[in-house]
């Protein structure tokens, strides 16, 4: 068996530091800049490969990435925490692949230039694009977009959405890839120039773009009880949760009559706040209808498992008053697989016995945006793994939502990275929609964010306590909102589309030289035969 060339342990140590680089512009580490770095990296490593051997060394280079990322999966196991970092791998390796496509659509001059960056950003894109899809709905950890919460690139957010900045990032990244080409038939310093341009323009216009944070303002308080446990024994105990978000309501009522805070005029719950349903169920009904009464009536939200006559099951967000509930709950759309619900289960079971265990009832997804009025205020309301798509925040938002609302439950996680990286995608969605944003959870981290994405109080994990800010709300609608899914297929768009106008270009150039190729005949006695 040969033994690899010194060239490909080079490509795959690079590959790997590459990955290491996205890894670390991610939540808990938010190094933003390494987001460009990391990618340019790659490009570099499967630049001048056969497309097999791109692609193997892109799933080396996200291997590196989604195995540290996703270990919050492993409370069920590491089995199925191992199984989704190497799936979500082997889908984003076909960013490699479709990068040596794009720099095979290179011509001379500077559109072609263009060419090969506009191809690669919609490889950028169309990977993404296709994780957040496949399998089971998709999964979008590890989103270019998600790394950009603290760095200057996140006002990108405000008109291209997260497939904008995403690809944003990318452009950057094609900057970096200039300044790290060496040996071309280019002079130094106009490649150092052109290099420059492509990371400084975005990050200088980043920083131009306006983020408008005006607003009348509402003073939110958002409520954080805790769990008594972690892990899969979060809410081993009946109720406990549900007595823990009381006690805390009961401590902010009597901070209002003491005057050392001032009366809310919105009070959140997070998901699963109730673990019961209160609809049905005396004992939790009892314990909302004590934490209104201590807050002198004032109607609150908050997450429950819902148990419909019918028999479904969903999770739930619901508005409870004085006489209970107020209005259609909104019960959660975009499910989180082998979570909420087990696909292919008995294929799943068969393979893995104690999934049943875990999960012996899926949840029935809604059908209802997620539109709610708490107080006369339009809520925007996604519930904890949809803040990772973007549809239901945009929806919500177009339906009239003024403030954007995410109760999570992120108790199972433990003490993990899966908190902060989902406050990084909250920050992202309150820049795209220009929605102060709340995001309220049993065990942390909660946090209230301004419509510019700063975040202005923040709970640790598992420290019970409540957040009380002056928010704007706001009606505008962004550039990003307003576009919808669009930018995202124009992006995409552009990778097939780079590759069409290559192809033809290519042709074009053929058929230009076929005539002057006929002309030349060939010397030797055949010629020289025909002459006589």
């Amino acid at each position: 068996m040969t033994p690899p060339s010194r060239s490909t342990l080079g490509r795959v140590g690079g590959a790997a530091l590459a990955g290491g680089g996205l890894l670390l512009a991610l939540p808990p580490y938010d190094v933003w800049w390494l987001a460009p770095i990391g990618l340019a990296v790659l490009l570099l490593v499967v630049e001048g490969t056969r497309l097999r051997t791109a692609y193997l060394l892109a799933v080396v280079a996200h291997l590196v990435l989604f195995v540290p990322l996703l270990e919050w999966t492993r409370y069920v196991g590491p089995a199925p925490w191992l199984a989704l970092a190497v799936l979500e791998a082997l889908l984003a390796g076909l960013l490699g692949p479709a990068a040596v496509l794009a720099r095979r659509v290179r011509h001379p001059g500077a559109a072609g230039a263009a060419l090969h960056g506009a191809t690669l950003l919609g490889a950028v894109v169309a990977v993404e694009a296709l994780r957040a899809r496949v399998p089971f709905g998709g999964l979008t950890w590890g989103r270019l977009s998600f790394s950009q919460s603290d760095g200057p690139l996140l006002a990108w957010a405000s008109v291209g959405g997260a497939p904008g900045l995403s690809a944003v990032v990318a452009l950057a990244a094609v900057g970096v890839l200039v300044l790290l080409r060496a040996g071309r038939p280019v002079p130094a310093w106009r490649r150092a120039a052109a290099g420059a341009a492509l990371v400084l323009l975005p990050l200088g216009a980043g920083l131009a773009l306006p983020l408008p944070t005006d607003g009348r303002t509402v003073r939110v308080a958002a409520v954080q009880g805790d769990v008594p446990g972690s892990g899969l024994d979060a809410f081993a105990e009946d109720l406990v949760v549900l007595d823990n978000h009381l006690a805390q309501t009961r401590r902010l009522a009597a901070d209002v009559t003491a005057g050392r805070t001032a009366r809310p005029d919105l009070v959140l719950w997070p998901e699963n706040a109730s673990d019961q349903d209160p609809r049905s169920e005396p004992a939790a009904a009892r314990r909302v209808d004590a934490a209104v009464d201590a807050l002198g009536g004032t109607p609150l939200l908050l997450g429950a498992v819902l148990r419909d006559p019918g028999g479904a099951t969903s999770n739930g967000v619901l508005v409870w008053g004085p006489d209970g509930v107020v209005g259609e709950p909104y019960r959660k759309r975009h499910l989180v697989p082998f979570g909420e619900y087990l696909p292919l289960r008995g294929l799943v079971q068969g393979l893995y016995p104690s999934a049943g265990d875990l999960l012996p009832r899926d949840f029935t997804p809604g059908d209802r945006v997620g539109r709610l009025d708490l107080q006369d205020v339009p809520l925007a309301v996604g519930t904890c793994f949809e803040v990772a798509f973007d549809a239901p925040s945009r929806q919500a938002v177009r339906a009239g939502g003024e403030l954007l609302v995410l109760p999570s439950n992120n108790a199972s996680y433990g003490y993990s990275g899966q908190s902060a990286q989902q406050l990084a995608m909250a920050r992202l969605r309150a820049v795209e929609h220009g929605r102060s944003t709340v995001v309220v959870t049993t065990s942390g981290i909660s946090a209230l964010v301004r419509p510019d994405g700063r975040v202005v109080a923040r709970t640790g994990l598992y420290v019970p306590g409540v957040l009380v800010a002056d928010l704007p709300r706001r009606s505008q609608l962004t550039v990003a909102t307003r576009w919808g899914a669009s930018s995202e297929v124009l992006l995409a768009l552009l990778l097939p589309a780079g590759l069409l106008v290559a192809r033809l270009r290519t042709r074009r150039r053929r058929a230009a030289t076929a005539p002057d190729r006929a002309c030349r005949r060939p010397s030797g006695p055949r010629s020289a035969g025909a002459a006589r």
